[in-house]
């Protein structure tokens, strides 16, 4: 259930991810395997946020804690916790974030250097962006690209192929922010994952503008991010890229 829901879920199908994993999640319960169900409870929930059904997302994400709680597992913990901060930074919930994410580092910060560390860092990092401190989400982003380059997992480095030009981008550094979104969007295109090369677009979509480049190069970007988004099942197009769209084509 595991691989198979990996599978679906990098190629933007996420609605045989989640049936894939809830299915797993069932059976790993009833078997007491605990470690297999806090994970596949967090994986859910992702799930589900990339489909942005956030209020879902953060109940599974909420049973995931719960589960790692029972156990006292620090990596359990801070994996669970700091997944569950993400979900509350994308609820607008920012102090809620906050609270749990000092309670997440602790915890994997007994284990540095891993796979989770480097995605709670760039989640503490999209939540420094909601807060307008773009500064400091660029440090966490780059601690979190450190990690996952020296595992060797291009999937984490693909988390930050967008979160890092967005934040050059709000530090007024457009050019640099298109150098690093425009190997984003090809490395989203090679590993065949949409939901990130949407992202892509659409960051480079506000380098365009920033750029002050001429206004249909932002608008053909940011139509070929919705066209990408309808071809995926079950797909909620984000609201801002509708925003953003308007905003473009605005004299």
């Amino acid at each position: 259930a595991t691989c198979a829901g990996s599978v679906a879920f990098q190629q933007g199908d996420f609605p045989l991810a989640i049936r894939t994993w809830e299915e797993g999640f069932e059976q790993a319960r009833v078997a007491g395997a605990v470690t297999l169900a806090i994970h596949l409870a967090t994986v859910t929930g992702s799930a589900y946020a990339n489909m942005f059904d956030l209020p879902t997302a953060l109940e599974w994400k909420e049973r995931a804690v719960e589960l790692a709680k029972s156990t006292g597992w620090p990596e359990a913990l801070g994996a669970t916790l700091s997944s569950m901060a993400e979900t509350t930074t994308s609820l607008g919930q920012y102090e809620r974030a906050e609270l749990l994410f000092q309670q997440a580092l602790p915890y994997l910060d007994r284990l540095p250097g891993s796979r989770r560390h480097s995605i709670a860092y760039s989640a503490y990092g999209n939540l420094c962006i909601a807060m307008g401190n773009p500064a400091a989400a660029l440090e966490w982003y780059q601690k979190a690209e450190t990690i996952a380059q020296r595992l060797g997992h291009p999937d984490v480095e693909l988390l930050l192929g967008s979160a890092i030009p967005n934040a050059l981008l709000k530090l007024g550094r457009a050019d640099e922010a298109e150098q690093r979104v425009l190997r984003a969007r090809a490395l989203s295109g090679t590993q065949g994952n949409p939901y990130y090369e949407i992202e892509a677009l659409r960051v480079l979509a506000a380098v365009r503008r920033a750029q002050g480049r001429d206004p249909s190069e932002a608008i053909a970007l940011l139509l070929e991010a919705l066209s990408l988004g309808e071809a995926l099942k079950g797909m909620t197009i984000r609201n801002e890229i509708y925003e953003e769209l308007a905003r473009a084509d605005t004299p």
